[in-house]
């Protein structure tokens, strides 16, 4: 890239970058301007925190100020609040308030109180920075210990490394599953950097959760049903066959009633001989529908009583009824 084009590109660019810087900066200030009511509200507390903060009574003073800030937000009320931190000897926190006045700034227009505002909060905080104490906890024997500083439950980022303090007694707890609690304490004046050191040892009696026991259902097995599908359709062909055949035995004996009529001494006349004829087909089909009914009844009765089998649906049945002259019966795979 030329020098020339280099040129245009940030006269065009640096203008949209501060733009969108300033934008950003002021996008929560945006998110909700303060109502009439809010500068008012935010006014009377400012004055209640700072009669508070002349008569020594630093928590009042922090509450007001905080409240006040909440409402509308502005250098003058975050350096009262942090002067109020400093009465009450929270100097972390009240580092933070005259460091949160250095990094926002002010605007070149601004109140001319905001100017001297951020001016005694950089000559405040230089006084505040060199007092803060500084505790270094370490821990062993368990990778992810729980601790507490001051009942405040620390990160693990913030194991291993100083971690800024106010100058006091500070005690810390560590906790572990498994382990029996560490406890210590240190003094710490202003200025000064510690370290404390807590191990934890095994808890002898300590027993692990055990697993829930995954209990699977009892499923009660009952046996197969029998296949009386097969057992009724024998029992169908066993009815058909029985009403086959006492049909065909009334039929017969009427038949027979009539050659009796006609015939004498074992002889029948030719006009007989078509009573005769179905004489004998009467005969032939009751002893059919009589072998049929018993045959079918006697498997009926095998299916019923049998169990069924593993694959019912692979088995496969046949049954075939065999009649011919002196013989009739029932022929099947099962």
């Amino acid at each position: 890239m030329t020098k020339c084009a280099a040129k245009r590109l940030a006269r065009v660019a640096l203008p949209w970058l501060f733009w969108l810087v300033a934008a950003l900066a002021s996008r929560g200030a945006l998110a909700r301007e303060p109502t009439a009511q809010d500068r008012a509200t935010a006014r009377q507390l400012a004055a209640e925190g700072y009669e508070a903060l002349q008569s020594g009574d630093y928590t009042l003073a922090a509450d007001r100020f905080k409240r006040a800030d909440a409402l509308v937000h502005a250098p003058t009320l975050l350096l009262d609040l942090g002067r109020s931190y400093v009465g009450l000897g929270r100097l972390v926190e009240a580092h933070e308030a005259f460091q949160q006045v250095l990094r926002e700034g002010v605007a070149p227009d601004a109140p001319v109180p905001w100017h001297q505002a951020l001016a005694n909060a950089k000559k405040e905080d230089a006084a505040v920075a060199p007092r803060l104490a500084w505790v270094t906890i370490r821990v062993e024997g368990s990778d992810k210990p729980r601790v507490q500083l001051d009942d405040e439950e620390l990160l693990q980022a913030s194991l291993g490394v100083k971690r800024a303090v106010d100058p006091g007694r500070r005690t810390a707890v560590a906790e572990a599953a498994g382990f029996l609690p560490a406890r210590d304490t240190i003094d710490l004046g202003e200025g000064e950097v510690g370290e404390i050191h807590l191990v934890l040892k095994r808890d002898p009696d300590y027993h692990p959760p055990r697993k829930a026991i995954q209990r699977r259902p009892v499923v009660s097995e009952t046996p197969p049903p029998r296949p009386r599908t097969l057992s009724y359709v024998a029992y169908g062909v066993s009815g058909a066959g029985l009403l086959l055949g006492g049909v065909s035995t009334v039929l017969m004996l009427r038949t027979r009633s009539d050659l009796e009529a006609q015939c004498f001494g074992g002889k029948c006349p030719e006009s007989a001989a078509g009573d005769l004829s179905r004489y004998h087909t009467y005969g032939t089909l009751a002893a059919v529908g009589l072998g049929v009914g018993l045959a079918g009844a006697g498997v009926g009765t095998y299916f019923l009583l049998s169990r069924k089998p593993k694959d019912e649906t692979e088995q496969q049945y046949t049954m075939t009824a065999q009649i011919s002259p002196g013989y009739v019966g029932v022929s099947g795979r099962f």
